[in-house]
C-alpha cells in the first residue's frame, strides 16, 4: 500500500470540470451561512 503522491491528485483534479470545486465549496460555505442567518435571526 504506498502512499500517493501530489502530482496523481493534481492530475485527478486537473480532470474534473473546472466548475466542480466552486460547486462545493458553494455548497459547504452557503450551508454554513443559511445555518448561521437562521441562529441570528431565530
Amino acid at each position: 500500500m504506498k502512499t500517493p503522491n501530489p502530482h496523481q491528485f493534481r492530475d485527478f483534479f486537473d480532470t474534473l470540470p473546472a466548475w466542480v470545486l466552486p460547486l462545493i465549496l458553494v455548497l459547504l460555505f452557503g450551508r454554513f451561512v443559511i445555518a448561521f442567518f437562521f441562529y441570528i435571526f431565530s
